[in-house]
């Protein structure tokens, strides 16, 4: 992660930070400012999972806000100008939500932001980026938990409800893939 301080959330991303339980801590002690555009939230990003006694899990609405009172977290319009442009360019590669963040990072004024994902097409795509800065919620999340000396059974909390409250679980070629088994191991 470089020193970016504005960041803007893919619908995976957002979800993993939300299901977490810390998007607006990982900001307060990274120092950093979300930003969501409109295909990703509400649209994209609805829901996590909510684990209930009985043992189902029930859809329980994404809700940021009191994160976008606060300005943990803002929402940006419709892609205009050269967004437009990259928009198109980039929808042809991957899903709506990550090429109009994408867009809309990459052509931001006065400079250009980062952004967040998990996905793998849309990482393989902004590495071919020039000058792109982009991370994943897990390095954010495992950035956090340096910055902040998080105990490791908040860590492993965080990430066990990344993967049961988000269903998401990363693969092999995931940038945080032994840093996510390392964290999750029991002592």
């Amino acid at each position: 992660m470089t020193g970016e301080t504005d960041w803007y959330l893919d619908a995976c991303a957002l979800i993993n930070l939300y299901a977490s339980g810390r998007l607006a801590e990982v900001a307060g002690v990274l120092g950093v400012r979300f930003h969501v555009v409109p295909k990703v939230y509400p649209e994209e990003a609805g829901y996590i999972l909510s684990p209930q006694p009985d043992g189902r899990r029930e859809r329980e609405r994404i809700d940021l806000s009191p994160m976008i009172q606060r300005g943990v977290v803002l929402q940006t319009g419709a892609p205009r100008g050269a967004a437009v442009a990259a928009l198109v360019r980039f929808a042809a590669q991957v899903d709506d939500g990550e090429a109009m963040t994408m867009a809309v990072a990459l052509t931001a004024v006065p400079r250009p932001a980062g952004v967040v994902t998990d996905d793998e097409a849309a990482l393989r795509l902004l590495r071919g980026e020039h000058d792109a800065s982009f991370t994943t919620s897990l390095s954010l999340l495992r950035l956090w938990s340096e910055v902040a000396a998080v105990e490791v059974p908040e860590i492993r909390t965080a990430l066990h409800n990344v993967e049961v409250r988000g269903r998401y679980r990363p693969g092999p070629r995931h940038p945080e893939y032994a840093w996510w088994l390392a964290s999750r191991e029991v002592d």
